[in-house]
């Protein structure tokens, strides 16, 4: 459209890909330096794109919303009323209409209000990584459960991730999976960053479900000194020697650690597994 204004017509615009002038982002959309990766330049390109018919959404929203660290490998887009052409890196959902209290704009970019965002998000992503986004989204608004529940109200009941979503409205918004979810995906983001073993997760060790485990080092990590773990002293020092009689280790971080000292707590992370694997 702004090069169609600017009296550049399809024969020009091939001209200029051919020189290396332009270069396509989606199929009538074209950026002058070649770079577009950002999350912010994709979406905006996607809404061009669709002329302005479709909204971003999904995790691509969540993400402009920065209620959610997931990198989308495709852009998300909203398209009501009528179809489009398949795009490279974007993926269009097809929907009869899109109310408008959904509705907002960032950045200039047409996207999913932050309660439509996270809904969707829900039926794409890990259940921590949607327990974070709601973290996130409570932290930033007292009203977040309401705008929540009044976008479900807009949905099909059968809305993928709305029965997710309905069951986490209906914990105490203090219960540990809310916070602790946080720190889970912050310490699994810092592991990839150290190029250290993939954990798994919430697996049964020695009778008790753990928070971190690598199976082939005999090494747990468990969370600590979150709200959901006060009066636990006793019980997780169970957990502890349980895991140890059974010929397992385990490390113990807080919060406060992981917040003040990251890259000491990945280093003796580091350290344990080598330990573990060298034993």
């Amino acid at each position: 459209m702004q090069l169609r204004a600017g009296g550049v017509g399809p024969k020009g615009v091939r001209n200029r890909v051919q020189r290396g002038e332009l270069a396509p982002i989606f199929r009538d959309v074209f950026t002058l330096d070649g770079h577009a990766s950002a999350p912010e330049s994709l979406a905006m390109a996607l809404a061009l794109q669709l002329r302005g018919d479709g909204i971003i959404s999904h995790a691509t929203a969540a993400r402009l919303w920065d209620i959610t660290d997931v990198c989308p490998a495709t852009t998300h887009a909203l398209l009501a009323g009528r179809n489009a052409a398949a795009q490279n890196a974007a993926l269009i959902h097809r929907v009869a209409a899109i109310d408008p209290r959904d509705i907002r704009h960032r950045h200039g970019i047409p996207i999913t209000a932050p309660a439509r965002s996270f809904l969707d998000l829900a039926g794409q992503v890990p259940l921590i990584e949607t327990e974070s986004a709601l973290a996130m989204l409570r932290r930033r608004s007292l009203r977040a459960d309401m705008e929540i529940r009044d976008a479900l109200s807009r949905l099909p009941v059968n809305h993928p991730g709305a029965a997710l979503v309905r069951r986490l409205l209906s914990r105490p918004p203090g219960e540990l999976a809310m916070t602790r979810s946080i720190y889970e995906r912050r310490t699994r983001r810092l592991l990839r960053q150290a190029g250290l073993p993939t954990p798994l997760t919430n697996q049964r060790v020695a009778g008790y479900e753990r928070d971190f485990v690598w199976p082939a080092q005999r090494l747990i990590l468990e969370f600590d000194g979150w709200e959901f773990h006060r009066d636990r002293f006793d019980e997780d020092r169970r957990r502890d020697a349980a895991a140890v009689a059974a010929g397992w280790r385990v490390i113990r971080i807080t919060a406060r650690r992981l917040e003040a000292e990251p890259l000491m707590v990945i280093a003796e992370i580091a350290a344990a597994l080598a330990r573990s694997t060298a034993a």
